[in-house]
């Protein structure tokens, strides 16, 4: 991994909290996250992310298997399939309504700005499919700032509750999730559109696989009209002095193999304290087994500063997994010197619900500081 120096943009953190008084701004962003499922792998339908002034939420659905619940066309979701539904069937469209809980960590990192520094955020919303997307993220600084710009993820929180197509040829709801093989954002640089107003380009892909089983013909007739509605939150300095790093990581394992964190390769970086990433790049099923989407036993983006070591990975192993695995991550992680470290920590839980509203909204839950688990493979 290569560390470089830049002028402008970067990084990807998440869900920042504002205050400013005169020169003096304070921002709270996401440093990392990690998630493994308790007892199996599963699709993606919902996940977020957020990073407070009082503490960091979180929340992760991998479908029914997760909720223990189906939705149904029309209704919400409800434990039983009803007899006479036109769609669901243990033939060609079969749900598995089942209980999962996930480890879920959060690392938090809270930095103050003084003088002719700045901090600011800002959020917007995009649908992303397999083509990509793009959008602007609006930031209002809370005073002039003079240097150079640099942006990143303070958080974000995506569904998989799209509407399809009206001449879609499957019935799947995709409220159910998706097999991803490939999940990517990243931040671009700065624009200065006013006195203290900022845009700040994103840009994102989401593209599904297949599950190759007779169970689910029907998720796999569609998942070329896989779609998110992704929500980015972003972080931005201007005069801060930023440098970036390239974090970049693969694995391959076959069916039953031990996937542990160690077989992704060097791990090591350039990074400190102050920090968060600017992109993150996941890719699943390139090599074994190509055109496959990942039912997902774990997914994470981590920075350790203590360490030297930035990473992502992913994982699918689990008494339910169907064929062997790789991962190929790419990501840039941006170090910002100049800004004053005020508080960092882990939050999370070891067993967080799957809980969700009854408009079949994920609920996001508090965690807790101090978390230790930090561990998201085997």
């Amino acid at each position: 991994m290569t560390p470089r120096s830049i002028h402008s943009p970067v990084a990807l953190g998440l869900v920042l909290v504002l205050s400013a008084c005169g020169g003096q701004s304070e921002a709270t962003w996401m440093r990392g996250f990690g998630l493994r499922w308790n007892l199996l792998n599963h699709r993606l339908s919902q996940a977020a992310v957020v990073v407070e002034g009082d503490g960091a939420r979180a929340a992760f659905i991998g479908g029914a298997s997760t909720t223990g619940c189906v939705f149904v066309q029309g209704e919400g979701c409800v434990e039983a399939i009803p007899e006479d539904d036109q769609c669901l069937d243990a033939g060609s469209c079969g749900e598995l309504p089942l209980k999962d809980h996930a480890l879920v960590a959060v690392d938090r990192v809270v930095a103050e700005a003084r003088g002719s520094t700045a901090l600011g955020s800002g959020v917007a919303t995009i649908q992303v499919g397999p083509s990509g997307a793009s959008g602007t993220v609006l930031v209002e600084l809370p005073y002039p700032a003079r240097g150079d710009a640099v942006a990143w993820i303070r958080g974000l929180a995506l569904t998989t509750d799209v509407p399809k197509p009206a001449d879609s040829a499957s019935c799947y709801d995709p409220r159910h999730g998706w097999l991803p093989s490939r999940i990517q954002l990243s931040v671009g640089e700065p624009v200065e559109e006013g006195r203290t107003l900022w845009s700040v380009p994103v840009e994102a892909l989401f593209q599904a696989g297949l599950t190759d089983e007779a169970l689910r013909q029907c998720l796999d007739a569609v998942v070329d009209e896989a779609a998110i509605a992704l929500r980015v939150e972003v972080a931005m300095a201007v005069g801060a002095e930023a440098r970036t790093t390239d974090v970049s990581q693969s694995a391959q394992w076959a069916r039953g193999d031990s996937q542990v964190l160690s077989d992704l390769g060097d791990l090591t970086a350039d990074v400190g304290p102050v920090s968060g990433w600017r992109s993150v790049d996941w890719q699943f099923h390139t090599v074994v087994e190509p055109g496959r989407g990942a039912y997902l036993r774990s997914l994470a983006a981590w920075i350790a500063p203590d360490e030297g070591l930035a990473y992502g990975v992913a994982t699918n192993d689990s008494l339910t997994q169907l064929s062997g695995f790789d991962v190929a991550f790419s990501g840039e992680v941006v170090t910002l010197e100049g800004l004053e470290l005020v508080e960092e920590g882990v939050w999370g839980l070891d067993e967080m619900p799957t809980t969700l509203s009854e408009d079949g909204a994920a609920v996001i839950h508090d965690l807790e500081e101090g978390h230790t688990a930090t561990s998201f493979t085997e």
